[in-house]
């Protein structure tokens, strides 16, 4: 329906780094590019309208952008890593506030997930949780899950749950970890009345209030894929082209992690769309093509829907896909989709 971005042409077209894009109130679309520090906004036919920011510390700049989210009606919040703040935006992108978090005492920093109809937000941090000394094998630490007001005051939420999967093994006496093949890493999303959280070693999906309480389990009953022969040596023949460089031990140590017996249950870019269908991405290798698992606000399945390869989804309408892809050539273009839906 719908390509902005060129590989050489006006500078407003030329994306780098696009952390988000999304359809605001009248039809146009804001496009959150990293690398400029700046929001585009372009109109319904993909015509450059006005841009905003720049890269700084004050009111309407940016530093390291992390995330984009449709606040409300009518604003936008944008996650900074680089100042640790969400500075929230109207929807044509005049600057309307800052939002800086209250620490957890004692915790790391939480990252932002996104917020909540009534305008707190859901925020997550890694620990570290591993038992000591870690031995040899695949780990799971713990991701604690917090909750802020509106204006970052921190709420008295927390839940715990298992964090992505990472491999131990000492290399020359020392201390090194890594993503294992086909590890397993958690989802988790916000939507207007509450957030999903899923751990990828079932087809098991959480959806729990603001403040944490279990409303249900959504769950799909399939099994999880079986790793081949076949896969894992496609797994050790893109390792080898990826980590070509890689100093001889460390490639031997990534080649030799142990393989699981099943993939993942699913990716971890879980999204929910502007009706409060959840969509679940299936796990795939790379030569896949990408598909979602969506169900409706009750947890009933609704059926598969397919997406374009080389890409990611920023945001889903009641007809439309928006997201981020790559041509031929390697060029960042934000692209929307009509959504067909089945009888």
């Amino acid at each position: 329906m719908l390509t902005i971005g060129v590989g050489e042409g006006a500078e407003e077209y030329e994306l780098y780094d696009v952390i988000g894009a999304l359809r605001v109130r009248n039809g146009e679309i804001a496009v959150a590019c990293r690398g400029t520090n700046q929001i585009r906004f372009f109109d319904a036919g993909g015509t450059y309208l006005r841009a905003v920011g720049r890269e700084g510390g004050g009111p309407g700049e940016f530093k390291i952008m992390f995330s984009m989210w449709r606040m409300g009606p009518d604003s936008l919040a944008v996650f900074e890593y680089g100042n640790a703040r969400v500075s929230v935006l109207g929807d044509d992108g005049g600057f309307g506030r800052t939002v800086h978090f209250d620490q957890v005492p004692g915790r790391p920093t939480p990252i932002p997930v996104g917020p909540f109809a009534d305008g707190s937000f859901l925020g997550r941090a890694h620990m570290i949780g591993y038992e000591e000394p870690l031995s040899e094998g695949v780990h799971r630490g713990t991701v604690l899950f917090v909750r802020w007001s509106g204006v970052g005051e921190l709420l008295d939420t927390e839940v715990s749950r298992p964090d992505g999967e990472r491999y131990h093994r000492p290399l020359d006496g020392r201390p090194m970890m890594g993503g294992p093949p086909f590890g397993r890493q958690f989802g988790v999303v916000q939507s207007a009345e509450g957030w999903y959280y899923g751990s990828a070693d079932r087809f098991e999906i959480e959806y729990l209030s603001p403040e944490g309480e279990l409303q249900r389990i959504i769950r799909r009953g399939v099994d999880n894929r079986p790793v081949t022969p076949d896969l894992r040596g496609e797994w050790l023949r893109q390792a080898r082209e990826r980590w070509a460089r890689m100093p001889a031990p460390v490639l031997e140590w990534r080649l030799t992690m142990p393989f699981p017996e099943t993939m993942p249950a699913h990716e971890s870019d879980m999204a929910t769309d502007e009706d409060g269908n959840l969509w679940v991405p299936e796990y795939k290798i790379p030569t896949e093509q990408p598909s979602w698992a969506v169900f409706d606000p009750d947890g009933r399945f609704l059926g598969i829907v397919d997406t374009p390869a080389n890409g990611f989804v920023t945001d889903i309408g009641s007809d439309f896909i928006l997201g981020v892809w790559q041509d031929e050539l390697e060029v960042e273009q934000v692209k929307m989709y009509r959504l067909i839906k089945g009888n």
